[in-house]
């Protein structure tokens, strides 16, 4: 009989080392906690710092991608934009072999838009302003300097297609990049009026 008091004696008092090791220095120990509900407490809070660790690390990487593809983009830009001033009277020839008007005037909009807009993207400002304006301007130049279905003389059919698809794709990419930093601004608004209305 003194063997078994014994022996679960000697559990009890493991049994409450065990529970005051794996509570929180914080917790009150009132003795009502059992081994299994701290193992099962302990566990959650692990859980969640490990997925709070996870979610970091994606916000992270989502961070450094958008970052990465908006400075690629203005990059594509800004070049050629600088590049219409510098190389001016090859980008008239080009436009008058597509027979288009108001020559000078639209090949000065189109490097100031280019390059003005560039930067903003690089810095990260009016980011949407800029994404869709580069995008209305890229549908223009197909239409009016990549139109492949019309004949130029000197002027590559084949090249004029490629040229034309990937403008499709950069337009695609401005797309993308003004509806993701549109929904970050409708949350970061969303934040703001959360805060405002708990003041």
């Amino acid at each position: 009989m003194g063997l078994v008091v014994g022996l679960g004696f000697g559990s009890y008092i493991i049994h409450r080392s065990i529970v005051r090791r794996l509570q929180h220095r914080d917790d009150i120990d009132d003795g009502t906690n059992s081994l299994w509900d701290v193992v099962f407490y302990k566990t959650m809070i692990n859980d969640d710092h490990e997925s709070k660790i996870v979610h970091n690390q994606e916000v992270s990487m989502r961070a450094v991608l958008l970052n990465a593809g908006r400075s690629l983009l203005a990059l594509y830009f800004f070049l050629p934009g600088i590049m219409k001033f510098i190389d001016w009277d090859r980008h008239v020839a080009l436009m008058e072999t597509h027979q288009m008007i108001l020559i000078p005037l639209l090949l000065a909009l189109a490097g100031i838009l280019q390059i003005g807009a560039s930067v903003c993207l690089f810095i990260n400002k009016q980011v949407v302003v800029c994404a869709l304006g580069l995008a209305a301007m890229v549908l223009l130049i197909n239409v009016n300097l990549h139109d492949f279905w019309n004949l130029y003389e000197g002027v590559d059919v084949k090249h004029e297609i490629q040229n034309f698809v990937k403008n499709l794709a950069i337009f695609a990419g401005l797309l993308l990049l003004a509806a993701i930093n549109m929904d970050q601004s409708s949350k970061a608004s969303m934040g703001e009026k959360t805060q405002s209305s708990d003041v």
